[in-house]
């Protein structure tokens, strides 16, 4: 079966590399978003989701969608559920379905008979799923603009996977800065896609996937943590390791300007007291910390 859906990961700067362990667990969180996506549509069937070749560049990855086998050997259930369908993949057949179904003297027709003329392309299936990426970007918040064009259940639907995490491992890259984006499509040369990047990823993330977020941009915080690591071969940076409601995070932390970790090797490995002016892009990356003043924590008895 030839390849139905495509993906294209584009790193951070031109001719950059992307790792490997990046990639993947990108994959697996779009494997998961696809089968999420297709009970959204509520097509009855085990869904398969196969890489099929890969392309290099920024890295394209062709896949195929299908359902394994139906349940009875029919996709939907009810009839409405197979509009709602073929409303967002195909306004001709919607249409020509919408008759099929209403013909007074046609009454009594049913979904075998519409599935025995016009058997399910999983090619409209890929369509499908890419439309509704496109379209969750607008459905986090509610009430939802009606003019969207897509089944209020299915924007139902979306907006409750976005909240319950379902887009989180699929864009765990964009997230932490290792791709800056992923396209997806249908059309093998990407010509009409829909693009998830720094810009928009916020857009499929819920509140519950925001890091940290009582640390604002440009606020100077006095922190508690420890320094586990003195990083220098990308740039002078130490990692101090921070918890918060009993979640441990490990941020950079940036020495003053002038100043590099050679500077802060005595606090390797300690508990310490410090002053920084958070840097954040987004609330739903981790931010960064630049130092300002820096002292090992007086341990006290029982401290932790």
């Amino acid at each position: 079966m030839k390849p139905n859906l495509h993906f294209k990961f584009s790193p951070i700067k031109k001719n950059n590399e992307i790792d490997l362990s990046d990639l993947g667990n990108s994959l697996v969180g779009f494997d998961r978003l696809i089968r999420d996506l297709v009970k959204v549509t509520c097509i009855r069937g085990d869904v398969s989701v196969q890489a099929v070749s890969y392309r290099d560049g920024s890295i394209v990855v062709d896949t195929v969608v299908k359902i394994k086998e139906f349940v009875d050997l029919l996709p939907f259930e009810r009839i409405d559920e197979l509009l709602d369908f073929l409303q967002i993949v195909n306004a001709y057949a919607w249409q020509k379905a919408s008759e099929f179904f209403n013909e007074i003297k046609s009454s009594h027709r049913t979904l075998n008979d519409y599935f025995a003329s016009n058997p399910l392309d999983f090619t409209i299936i890929a369509i499908a799923i890419t439309y509704m990426i496109d379209k969750a970007k607008s459905l986090k918040e509610l009430p939802f603009n009606q003019s969207m064009g897509i089944p209020t259940q299915y924007a139902m639907k979306l907006h409750k996977l976005i909240h319950k995490d379902a887009f989180k491992t699929a864009l765990k890259p964009i997230v932490e800065d290792k791709i800056d984006s992923v396209e997806i499509s249908v059309d093998r040369s990407f010509e009409k896609s829909v693009k998830i990047d720094q810009e928009n990823f916020h857009h499929y993330l819920g509140d519950d996937d925001q890091i940290l977020p009582h640390l604002e941009n440009g606020e100077v915080c006095d922190l508690k943590g420890e320094i586990t690591s003195l990083k220098s071969t990308r740039g002078d940076s130490l990692t101090f390791k921070y918890i918060f409601e009993s979640k441990e995070y490990n941020l950079d932390l940036f020495p003053p300007q002038d100043e590099t970790t050679k500077n802060y090797t005595d606090y390797y490995k300690e508990k310490v007291n410090i002053k920084a002016e958070v840097i954040r892009t987004s609330i739903y990356k981790k931010p960064k910390l630049k130092l300002t003043f820096i002292e090992l924590r007086q341990m006290k008895l029982f401290d932790n």
